[in-house]
């Protein structure tokens, strides 16, 4: 019977095919045996599936080919836990699902590329032995958490389920048998990380098709930058809205505002269509929320939230162009702002999840239940909703990510201001506000874990 196979794949391969190896040994170093996690392995076989789980009896929900490469976080047994980044995984996808008699976990965006969970939502692996059918779908891939941002690739209505198609987000991870794989190479490695570098994001929603002939796409940060470009405040006036009516859209830049004088203001006797007072009261509050996010960290800025705000007033005022036009164009910024929000994110979970065990998140896990509470954050001021035109609320954010998970309204019975900063768990039932986009918490019991530090 043979050996038990060493946890560096490197000895194990030497002892197989060292005779066939010592001829590219020669022509590039060869790599260092991996001893920690995370590592960088490339597929070594024609084909290997990735299943949901370390065993057979988890069906596959994708497939990798010879050359492929993947980040290597963990190893049970004769399998190797791999995440979702990388243009290998490029294609793969995931079903989000749930009675269609149901109110359900995730908001769809008005034009339906993209949603944002507002409850812990379950994604599930499609299953490849079944033809990725989605009834076939049984095995969750993670749970996500609220106010995650997914990509749709397609909504599906069964008769007693709706069911969306997404991308898979990058933390997502599944299992491949470890005899497929082989050390990266050198060159490999620099390959991988290269296609990880900056690329463009061309415009894939509705509202950014009318955006992409007059603004410049910025490109993404690199995947470890600390610090995120974010886009300039756009003054907005009564006078520059009434002259891109007449001659055009104001460009979303710097300096970038016209006054009737300019060359895209309407001709002499062209009639000009008024604007609503309501629609520009709003468009200005908007913009007055969106220069205070501004002023806030790009990872814990409430862009979803804001972004439905300027497609749900896009779609109250079809009639009017600058207002549509303006207000797709923002949202579509705020999109690729999230975009960028998400990356930063999805890279911080990578990064803990090579840290944490399986242990810790399980004593998180009990500490929660064990409370009893519908959720646990730090409470803090939203910027959005700040009781100006749109009521005042109180957001609850995630005290690792600092992305909020619900909002709470102010309250007589709870002194919220007095607990801002701190830790606190909150028991209440949770519901969806459709006027204001968002997920709320009606507290019955609020306890204060933990001051800030």
């Amino acid at each position: 019977m043979a050996a038990r196979r060493p946890r560096s794949l490197v000895p194990r391969l030497l002892s197989i095919c060292g005779p066939l190896v010592a001829g590219a040994a020669a022509a590039e170093p060869a790599p260092q045996p991996q001893e920690q996690f995370p590592y960088l392995a490339a597929v070594g076989t024609d084909v290997v599936d990735v299943r949901a789980g370390a065993h057979f009896r988890y069906y596959a929900f994708g497939r990798l080919h010879d050359g492929d490469l993947v980040k290597v976080f963990d190893e049970k047994g004769e399998w190797a836990r791999v995440a979702m980044l990388g243009p290998a995984f490029e294609k793969f996808f995931g079903y989000v699902k749930y009675p269609i008699a149901d109110p359900g976990p995730i908001q769809l965006s008005p034009d339906g590329a993209s949603a944002v969970t507002i409850a812990p939502t379950d994604l599930f692996a499609p299953n490849r032995d079944a033809g990725y059918k989605p009834k076939k779908s049984w095995k969750p891939l993670i749970t996500l958490p609220a106010q995650r941002t997914l990509r749709v690739l397609k909504t599906l209505d069964d008769r007693d389920e709706k069911i969306y198609k997404v991308t898979l987000p990058h933390d997502v991870q599944g299992w491949v048998k470890l005899t497929s794989l082989r050390p990266a190479t050198p060159s490999e490695q620099a390959a991988w990380e290269a296609a990880l570098a900056p690329t463009r994001i061309s415009p894939t929603d509705q509202e950014g098709a009318q955006e992409a002939a007059h603004s410049v796409q910025a490109p993404l940060p690199q995947a470890d930058s600390l610090h995120l470009t974010q886009p300039p405040v756009v003054p907005l006036d009564e006078m520059s809205v009434q002259s891109a009516l007449a001659g055009g859209m104001p460009q979303l830049g710097a300096g970038s505002t016209e006054s009737a004088d300019s060359p895209a203001a309407a001709p002499a006797g062209r009639p000009r269509k008024a604007l609503p007072r309501g629609a520009l009261a709003m468009l200005k509050d908007l913009e007055a929320a969106y220069a205070r996010l501004l002023a806030e960290p790009v990872d814990t800025a409430e862009l979803a939230p804001l972004r439905l705000l300027y497609l749900d007033l896009a779609r109250q005022h079809r009639g009017h162009r600058v207002i549509v036009e303006y207000s797709q164009r923002r949202a579509r910024q705020l999109q690729l702002w999230s975009e960028m929000q998400e990356r930063k994110l999805e890279l911080s979970r990578l990064q803990r999840a090579a840290r944490d065990t399986a242990d810790n998140a399980q004593k998180a896990r009990l500490a929660l239940e064990a409370g009893g509470y519908s959720a646990m954050g730090r409470l803090n001021a939203s910027s959005v909703y700040d009781g100006s035109r749109l009521p005042r609320l109180f957001r609850l954010r995630d005290p690792e990510t600092g992305r909020t998970i619900v909002y709470l309204k102010e309250s007589e019975r709870f002194n919220l201001p007095g607990m801002l900063g701190e830790l606190i768990g909150i028991v209440g039932k949770k519901s969806y506000d459709g006027g204001l986009q968002i997920t709320i918490i009606a507290p019955q019991r609020i306890e204060v874990l933990t001051p800030q530090e």
